[in-house]
């Protein structure tokens, strides 16, 4: 950039205005500071002293033939007797980082969100974002290749089921941060909305064919089987075993305690649920339909007495108030995540050599269908599954026939 060269003048003396260089006027006062050395930066200072004092919101007060300046910085007032060594100052002061800018960010979008989305948003920058290298620098110096970065960061925190969605919503939180310093006129540039990336850099979502949304009967047994066999080292294993049993959402299953379990009536009470996966507690279910009690097999309660003498064995209290689902990790106990039965289930149909992975929730999709199948009325099963409407439950029994096939065999098998 060509700089005009003007002649000296006082530092407190009147400003002075560049004459037809109109590049000078496409600068912004925020980026002002960072392109220029020290030699074209003086002499710009001395000719846009008025529009900085502005910028930045600092007093210029007259002090004999001179004048003083002076900078209100968190409600205190500082005096500079020398302006660039303000300006210098002051590039320090106005450096804007996620972190620094997260808690005034947070509260300008408290009202505009959804609750929900706010908890997700907090665990999203606790998790991903607040102790990254990222979350440190002046959002003025945020490139490309620091989101490239930040993107590999991420990735080792959770790589296995990092799929492009996932991403998307840990770049929606550092964006928002980045979009509002530029509401609020700090910077120009929004790196996180230009950096892109290839397919192959994510795990791929896993499609299923209809007839593949739910386990078979023979896979069924080969997973619960598998599950007993690695549950004596492993009580987590328990947890899958239950879902298939009583087909609850995951989130239920995190947030299950001790005092749901009604021994002598051989039922569970489901009255509360995790969130975010799993990282927080919501005392209530997600519908009112959702506030339920679900009969209990003898698959279900042979795997929460287990679980509850090895939690006794092991030290971690089994009190009514008690979470069921709790674990060591480096001497700490913990309760479980969405993502330790995740890891589980996905790791377990790799080890059996399935060519389709399935998910938590074709768990919960397998328990209608079997229910279904072995007569359990929709109304019932619909209670037991929290659902609102029969229609809800019907839409997750995957039965491999259709209802036409269904009602011929049925026919069939009546005499």
């Amino acid at each position: 950039m060509k700089t005009e060269h003007c002649n000296n003048s006082r530092i407190g003396g009147s400003a002075r205005t560049m004459e037809n260089n109109s590049d000078y006027d496409k600068i912004s006062s925020n980026t002002f500071l960072m392109l220029f050395s020290d030699e074209e930066r003086n002499q710009m200072i001395k000719q846009k002293e008025e529009k900085i004092l502005k910028q930045y919101g600092i007093s210029k007060i007259p002090y004999g033939d001179s004048f003083r300046y002076y900078v209100r910085v968190n409600g205190k007032k500082y005096r500079r007797t020398d302006l660039i060594t303000l300006l210098e100052d002051l590039k320090g002061i106005h450096k804007h980082t996620i972190n620094g800018l997260w808690d005034e960010y947070l509260q300008s979008r408290i009202d505009h969100r959804e609750a929900e989305t706010i908890k997700k948003d907090i665990s999203t920058y606790q998790t991903y974002i607040s102790g990254s290298a990222l979350a440190d620098k002046d959002i003025n110096e945020i490139r490309i290749a620091d989101i490239k970065e930040f993107f590999v960061y991420c990735k080792k925190i959770n790589g296995r089921s990092f799929t492009r969605k996932y991403w998307n919503g840990i770049k929606r939180v550092v964006s928002g941060v980045i979009g509002y310093s530029m509401e609020k006129g700090w910077t120009e540039y929004n790196a996180a909305l230009q950096a892109k990336f290839l397919p192959n850099e994510f795990k791929p979502p896993i499609h299923h064919d209809k007839k593949e949304l739910f386990f078979t009967e023979k896979e069924t047994g080969e997973i619960i089987s598998e599950c007993f066999r690695l549950a004596s080292e492993d009580t987590l294993f328990y947890g899958l075993i239950l879902l298939f049993a009583i087909g609850l959402r995951i989130g239920e299953l995190n947030a299950l305690k001790w005092l749901d379990i009604d021994w002598e009536s051989e039922e569970i009470h489901i009255r509360r649920e995790s969130t975010n996966g799993g990282r927080s507690i919501n005392e209530h279910t997600k519908t009112p339909a959702g506030d339920r009690f679900i009969p209990l097999n003898k698959t279900a309660i042979k795997c929460l007495k287990a679980i509850k003498d090895h939690n006794q064995l092991s030290g971690i209290s089994v009190e009514n108030n008690d979470f069921i689902f709790q674990y060591r990790k480096k001497g700490v106990i913990r309760l479980t995540t969405h993502r330790v039965f995740e890891y589980r289930l996905y790791h377990l149909q790799e080890e059996l050599g399935y060519t389709v992975l399935r998910s938590l929730h074709d768990i919960r999709r397998t328990y209608a269908t079997n229910c279904y199948k072995h007569g359990i009325d929709l109304k019932t099963l619909s209670e037991w599954m929290g659902h609102t409407t029969t229609e809800q439950t019907r839409a997750y029994i995957k039965d491999g026939r259709t209802d036409e096939k269904l009602k011929r065999e049925i026919i069939e098998e009546i005499c």
